[in-house]
């Protein structure tokens, strides 16, 4: 549980906003926090919200996202589709795959979770590399960031031949990833408007300190 950058002490001292991306970890922590003042949540955590006594929950539902992906994949006639996890025990991340795994099991086509290391790029394209080589019947790659995605559509251009028939999405957008499906080398991408998640728990934390200004958020 962290004070977000973007609200400053004054208001750190009133207000806590945290993401909540493990919450078998955190909401005790948070729990305990909210005794004692305004909590804002956001990005992560949005199945525990009715768990945690919130000012305000600022995200997505991030299942809906897997079964998005599953059925994109399965209109372009994929029958082995790969979630590349590069956070693991991240609680999004974890919807998002568990919703893939089960939207393909339900038509009969196959899945796997890839777990690959987030922190560092080129331990993430070598896992990803390997875990191609050595399940050479995957042809859809589901990436969790749009980072990790071009990374994914790189490795899948670095040999044409190789990885045929393989396409990429991911969830989160960035230029990059618009530019790559502009050209045909990124099929989708499913949009958590991450920046609006980060903007608006401290505007929303402000507007209550001061204007004691409240929100409905259903």
């Amino acid at each position: 549980v962290y004070k977000r950058q973007g609200i400053n002490a004054e208001y750190g001292e009133k207000v806590l906003l945290t993401t909540n991306p493990s919450p078998p970890d955190l909401n005790q922590a948070i729990s305990e926090v909210s005794a004692t003042k305004p909590v804002i949540g956001f990005n992560a955590g949005m199945e525990v919200v009715d768990q945690l006594n919130l000012l305000y929950y600022v995200g997505s539902d991030e299942s809906l996202v897997g079964p998005l992906a599953g059925n994109f994949f399965i209109e372009k006639q994929k029958k082995y589709a790969a979630c590349l996890n590069h956070g693991y025990g991240n609680s999004a991340i974890n919807l998002r795959c568990s919703g893939l795994n089960r939207t393909m099991s339900e038509q009969g086509l196959r899945y796997i979770e890839v777990i690959l290391e987030g922190g560092n790029l080129q331990s993430f394209r070598k896992g990803l590399i390997e875990a191609l080589d050595a399940n050479p019947e995957i042809d859809a790659l589901f990436g969790n960031g749009a980072v990790y995605a071009q990374i994914a559509k790189e490795v899948v251009q670095s040999d044409p031949e190789k990885y045929s028939g393989i396409i990429v999405g991911t969830a989160d957008v960035n230029l990059d990833v618009l530019n790559s499906i502009y050209d045909n080398e990124i099929l989708f991408a499913i949009d958590q408007q991450e920046y609006l998640q980060g903007f608006l728990p401290p505007v929303l934390a402000y507007l209550f300190i001061n204007n004691s200004t409240l929100f409905s958020t259903k």
